[in-house]
Order: structure tokens, then sequence, then C-alpha cells
């Protein structure tokens, strides 16, 4: 078993192509497979559509997410650079296909799971381009993901990947719920739970989780960034990589026989 984990970037770097190769860096120094942004080409529809305009967060959405789509290559570069994959978010149908040429796998956040219009739109390149569909599922019921998977049927085998997660931020311990991932036969784990809680990652590998993505920042981060508060500085997304390495090797393998190091011991075992 190796998880593969996601270093989420999100709206951490300040809408500063800088800080958003520095954070490509960072998590790749701390051991993730991908890192993932989160990009829309307009706010004030992403708002309108999720019905948060009178909110305040169409402005939230244009002011950290909607950043020049030039920015894809220059981040995918170096990703590559730094032997990660690409990844990026998206949630306007219209800019699925405007980051496809650039990211390894599409990322659906929950609250477009269930959007059949927008899950359609990774149709013509998912299909036979060996990228994974992954869909986060937060605020989401068993019903709902049959939904999902129904929806999603036009996918060659293993192209779905659906991540359990828990859409508060930050996500208290007790709403983690990761029974959840063995009992639904998900894929993985969206993490929202408060920084500090760098060991989260590997209850959810022990949990029975192929994926497992988390937030980090910088830093240098503006401390009025939406993300901060349920994202990792550097030192603790290692520390949180390095614990779900720990946990593929304490699973192991799933067939029970004797161990290596029980040889010297087996000469004791009885047999009746």
């Amino acid at each position: 078993m190796t998880v593969y984990v996601i270093g989420e970037a999100g709206s951490c770097g300040d809408k500063d192509i800088v800080k958003m190769l520095q954070q490509v860096d960072s998590a790749a120094e701390s051991g993730v497979d991908a890192v993932k942004f989160q990009w829309c080409s307009d706010g004030q529809e992403l708002a309108e559509r999720r019905g948060s305009l009178t909110d305040g967060y169409g402005d939230i959405y244009a002011n950290y997410l909607q950043w020049p789509d030039t920015w894809h290559p220059i981040l995918a570069d170096r990703c590559r650079e730094r032997n990660v994959e690409y990844l990026c978010s998206t949630y306007l149908s219209q800019d699925v296909e405007v980051v496809a040429p650039f990211v390894d796998h599409f990322k659906i956040a929950s609250f477009e799971a269930s959007d059949r219009e927008f899950i359609d739109a990774h149709k013509p390149y998912t299909k036979d381009d060996h990228k994974f569909l992954i869909i986060s599922t937060g605020m989401s019921s068993s019903a709902d993901l049959d939904a999902v998977r129904k929806a999603c049927s036009w996918l060659p085998h293993g192209g779905l990947v659906l991540l359990h997660c828990t859409s508060a931020y930050p996500a208290p311990i007790t709403s983690m719920n990761l029974e959840v991932i063995r009992e639904e036969h998900l894929d993985g784990y969206s993490d929202h739970t408060e920084p500090a809680f760098t060991q989260t990652g590997a209850l959810a590998a022990a949990a029975g989780a192929e994926f497992i993505e988390a937030h980090f920042r910088l830093p240098t981060t503006d401390r009025d960034n939406p993300d901060v508060s349920h994202a990792m500085v550097p030192t603790q997304l290692s520390e949180y990589v390095k614990w779900i390495r720990v946990a593929e090797q304490a699973l192991g393998a799933s067939a029970k026989t004797p161990q290596v190091e029980e040889q010297p011991m087996l000469k004791y075992k009885r047999v009746i």
C-alpha cells in the first residue's frame, strides 16, 4: 500500500505567483506526491452558482482564487521539476477545459460533488487520458455517494476516487468519522482538522485511505487568508507525511503469515 498524498495549497498562495511557487517547493520537500491549487475564472459567478453571493463570497473568491490562467503552465512546470504532480480544483464548467492540459488528475470539491453538469464537463479529458477524477464528499450521505458513483459511471475502472471529508474549517477530531472510509468503500480522506494534529493522516491511512489530501501554507501566508485556520506550516506538513509513511509500514500486508522477525521464536512454537 502506498498512500498518494496531496498537499493542498488552496488559496494560501495569496494570489501571488512567487508564494505559490514557494509552496510547490516546500510541499515537495515534505514528501507529498502532488500539490493542488484552487482556481476560478470568475469569483462572482462562482459565488452566484453556490448561492453565496450575498454572504460576500464573490469578493473572497475573486481575491484569492481568481488568478491569471497563464500561471497554470508555470506551476505545472515547477511541480514536474520537483517530481510532484500538479492538480488544481476548478468550480465552473468552462474552467475544466482551461486546466485540462496541465493537471495530472482532476479534483472536484465537496460543494460541486452533486453537480451533474460540472461532473460531465470532465468527460472529454478523463475517459481515455488516464487521469483520475478525485471527488471530495463532505456534507454527503450514503445515498449521495451512490448518486455520485452513478453520475461517474462513464469513467474507466479505477478512474473515480472518492474522498471522505468533513466540510468544517477546521474540523473537530470528533467529526472525522473515519470508519466511513471502510464502511462506504471510499478511496481516501480530505483532511480539514487543525494543523497541530499531524497524525490524522496516519489515522486515515489506518482506516483504509489510499489518497489523503491536507491543507498547508507558508509562514508568510497572509493571516487574513480564509484557509489559514486549517493549513499546516512546512514543518507540520513534513510531520504529517512522515506519520502517513509510518502507518503504511505498520499496516504491512493483508495476509497473516509469520514475520521474518519471528523466525527465532518459531522453534519454541507448540504444534498440537
